[in-house]
């Protein structure tokens, strides 16, 4: 199981959910847009290649389409083919497995698509306001979102613990000591989210997610709200399309 998110990189035009998204009513207390999807959701080669950056959004494809008909899901070859396309890698040429950057992934998506599918825009979502990342799970159908990832991460992974943070904090706590790394997530509870990532769902605490994940955003996919279907309640579908046309790519 491998990393590969580049930190987080800033882009003042990036539209923020914030402005968008007004009035909003109270999240539910829980919300789980993946049940009707399998336990295995691939790995799409991320225990092979750093391609979480591109593995995340493939997820995301997953939950939209399954919760709207039938489940669509990206080939390894499709995340390969685009992960090389974006970043240059080479599979012959290990040096070139350095990642990529969750805002040039999602630029390419709202741009160009991804695997075939189309996203109108994409919004900042505060990493650290909670009710705005439920707010955000629950209107958009999910987020995608990068992680500092602590050494502690991988070794409850390999316990199969979900993630929380113990007392007292050691060396292995510290974020990015194990690396950066790009997932989904299309559930939380009160006691946390449930993210999707190397295929699976796995659990780590709001206390976690505070202390470790610092880049979300929710993407307005045509996969989740078309000219056939209303825009989820208190959603600025035209503000965001508005903005996004005064946005240089």
């Amino acid at each position: 199981m491998l990393l590969g998110r580049n930190p987080s990189v800033h882009d003042a035009r990036t539209l923020r959910m914030a402005d968008y998204v007004r009035q909003l009513p109270a999240s539910p207390p829980a919300r789980d847009w993946t049940q009707a999807l399998p336990d295995d959701l691939g790995m799409m080669l991320n225990d092979q290649c750093g391609d979480c950056a591109y593995v995340a959004p493939a997820h995301l494809i997953q939950v939209y389409t399954g919760n709207r008909g039938v489940m669509q899901t990206p080939t390894d070859a499709d995340v390969l083919s685009a992960y090389m396309a974006g970043t240059g890698y080479d599979p012959n040429k290990p040096e070139t497995d350095g990642g990529a950057s969750m805002l040039d992934v999602a630029k390419g998506w709202r741009s160009s698509g991804l695997y075939g599918h189309h996203i109108g825009a994409f919004v900042r979502v505060d990493a650290s306001d909670q009710e705005e990342v439920r707010a955000a799970i629950n209107l958009f159908g999910g987020v995608y979102l990068g992680a500092r990832m602590p050494l502690r991460a991988k070794q409850q992974l390999d316990a199969g613990a979900g993630w929380s943070v113990p007392g007292p904090l050691t060396t292995t706590d510290a974020p990015d000591s194990w690396g950066g790394h790009a997932m989904a997530c299309a559930q939380y509870d009160r006691q946390g989210p449930w993210l999707v990532t190397w295929g699976r769902r796995q659990r780590c605490t709001w206390q976690w997610w505070a202390n470790y994940v610092d880049e979300v955003y929710a993407v307005l996919s045509a996969d989740w709200v078309d000219g056939s279907t209303p825009a989820p309640s208190g959603l600025d579908v035209r503000g965001l399309q508005d903005a996004l046309q005064r946005v240089a790519a």
